[in-house]
């Protein structure tokens, strides 16, 4: 990519392309990596080489796992039913806006369609190991201890 930018299709053909982007969204645990594919995605989106719901939807991927609220409302979880939900938006009344001015249909026709996925039996232990992981890889840091020893 330093030497070619994004792997557009008209660079590298339909297939390479469509591999590009897989691998961008799916690199979950390389962060550096990821939000350096962000920024060429959304360069290449910004001179209309790629469609631009691929940025925002690696730009919401990117802000979950930081543990920030999403934009485009792409990212979804199960809540304790198993139903499917967004992580946390931005301005959720502007939601299907930002959607459509990406190329992304209503969030309510996704979560329609969205099947219930199994929650874990023991979602305590799920998270504290889901954010070990995002501590591990890079994504998020070690809060500080709150119980500090006085000097």
């Amino acid at each position: 990519m330093a030497q070619i930018g994004w792997p557009t299709e008209r660079l590298v053909g339909e297939r390479a392309a469509e591999a590009a982007w897989l691998i961008a969204q799916h690199a979950i645990a390389l962060p550096q990596f990821q939000r350096s594919c962000l920024e060429f995605l959304a360069m290449a989106a910004r001179e209309h080489l790629v469609p631009a719901w691929q940025p925002a939807m690696l730009d919401d991927r990117i802000r979950v796992f930081e543990g920030r609220p999403q934009l485009y409302g792409t990212q979804l979880e199960p809540d304790e039913h198993g139903n499917m939900r967004p992580h946390a938006i931005k301005d959720a009344e502007g939601v299907d806006e930002r959607r459509r001015a990406v190329g992304l249909e209503p969030l309510a026709q996704v979560l329609a369609r969205a099947k219930p996925q199994p929650v874990p039996a023991d979602r305590e232990r799920f998270e504290h190991d889901y954010e070990e992981w995002l501590i591990a890889v890079g994504w998020r840091a070690r809060p500080e201890s709150s119980s500090k020893q006085p000097a």
